[in-house]
């Protein structure tokens, strides 16, 4: 096989071995959402047994579920749990934008790589005065 051909060949590796990075990436940041869904399920279910219990023990007491200091509990669950959510969702989102970032700059670089494989093999081939082939 020619030097050229060879040259040809690292440099599509290169190309390849970048788009493959990207996938991984992409990969990655699918099952972050995914974890992210899962994670807000385990944390609305927390809340409802959370919300379930205070009722419960209110009602066995004989207070009333939404007045004076239980309203209050109630409502602080509710936005403690809204923040947590916000939060999550933020995090998540960033996670998933630094891995997709990453998968471009993979791609990128391989991209790049390759090229510059051919452009040395064209200048060595250029320093010695034969042609490409």
């Amino acid at each position: 096989m020619g030097q050229f051909a060879l040259a040809a060949l690292s440099g599509l590796a290169s190309v390849r071995a970048g788009q493959q990075q990207e996938v991984n990436y992409q990969m990655q940041a699918d099952q972050e959402r995914f974890a992210a869904r899962d994670r807000e399920v385990q944390r609305r279910r927390r809340i409802v047994a959370a919300l379930a219990s205070q009722n419960a023990y209110r009602g066995a007491t004989g207070v009333r579920a939404f007045e004076g200091s239980p309203a209050a509990m109630m409502k602080n669950d509710q936005a403690l749990f809204e923040y947590d959510q916000s939060m999550a969702s933020a995090n998540t989102s960033m996670r998933q934008q630094t891995l997709l970032t990453s998968g471009k700059h993979a791609r990128q670089y391989g991209v790049m790589s390759g090229a510059t494989t051919l452009l040395d093999y064209a200048n060595k081939t250029a320093e010695r005065g034969t042609g490409i082939g």
